[in-house]
């Protein structure tokens, strides 16, 4: 059984982090998987990632964004969507010099996640990784938002920026695994609040990535479902002929909802992560 254990990490006086490690039992981790989650969830979702990897032994490290799991924040506000890339950069640099001793070390993102570290990766943070992993990255939504909403988060963000409102999220459209099913909706950790400025930041970050994706030059892993509700699966793949990188992979699971991670097809994907993984570590 894996070795975990947890901790808070402070990128600043007003703000604490939480964050969880989980070591494998009987090998030494060959990289650190340093995980970004989606909106609304938290580290603990990421638990069973250390068994999904059972042919590439990793260490698996997941934060709680501001806002989100037992991180201090009000649920879902955050002052400007780059605090997110700033509070993800400040914990890599942390965690890669308390786990020096692992040489490699994976960016991992997931959905919201994904353009986060994206998004860091592309602003030139200096981080020292060795391939950039993405499940189902957040490149754009799946259905236009109606004008008069994004009228009024323009507004909102204006004259109420912390003003958080529940989104329209649908738990059957992330996953058909009957026992994340049953635990989503009884833990008290989840959320589907939104700041207009987290909703605004989002915008401005996809922009930001279509223009910039080219940069990418790392080994890169685009893992994406082919029926995806929640973000739009057709950027992701349109961006992916983008980037430049001589090492890279896409994946997309047609029968998998948004989290492939967490789908009842998730063996595939560990084990196309993990053969893309391998060339590199």
């Amino acid at each position: 059984m894996a070795k975990r254990f947890e901790g808070f990490f402070k990128p600043n006086r007003k703000t604490e982090l939480y964050y969880q490690v989980w070591e494998p039992d009987e090998q030494s981790p060959q990289c650190n998987l340093i995980v970004a989650h989606g909106f609304g969830e938290h580290s603990g979702y990421y638990s069973h990632y250390i068994d999904g990897m059972k042919d590439l032994p990793v260490r698996v490290i997941a934060l709680d964004h501001q806002g989100h799991g037992r991180s201090t924040g009000k649920r879902g506000y955050i002052p400007q969507f780059n605090d997110y890339v700033f509070d993800f950069t400040d914990f890599y640099k942390q965690i890669v010099q308390d786990f020096a001793q692992t040489k490699k070390n994976v960016i991992f993102g997931h959905s919201m996640g994904g353009l986060i570290v994206t998004k860091t990766v592309l602003l030139g943070r200096e981080l020292n990784y060795d391939v950039l992993a993405l499940s189902s990255p957040c490149f754009g939504l799946s259905t236009e938002v109606p004008k008069i909403k994004d009228l009024a988060a323009r507004v909102f963000a204006k004259y109420l920026p912390t003003l958080t409102l529940a989104g329209e999220l649908e738990y059957d459209d992330l996953t058909k695994d009957p026992v994340f099913l049953a635990r989503y909706p009884k833990d008290p950790l989840r959320h589907d609040k939104a700041s207009p400025g987290l909703y605004l930041g989002m915008l401005e970050g996809f922009e930001y990535v279509r223009e910039n994706i080219h940069r990418l030059k790392s080994p890169v892993s685009f893992q994406v479902s082919g029926d995806d509700v929640i973000v739009d699966s057709l950027a992701s793949q349109e961006l992916f002929q983008k980037v430049e990188s001589e090492h890279k992979q896409l994946k997309v699971y047609n029968d998998l909802k948004h989290e492939i991670f967490n789908e009842v097809g998730r063996d595939q994907v560990f084990a196309d992560l993990q053969v893309f993984l391998k060339e590199f570590l």
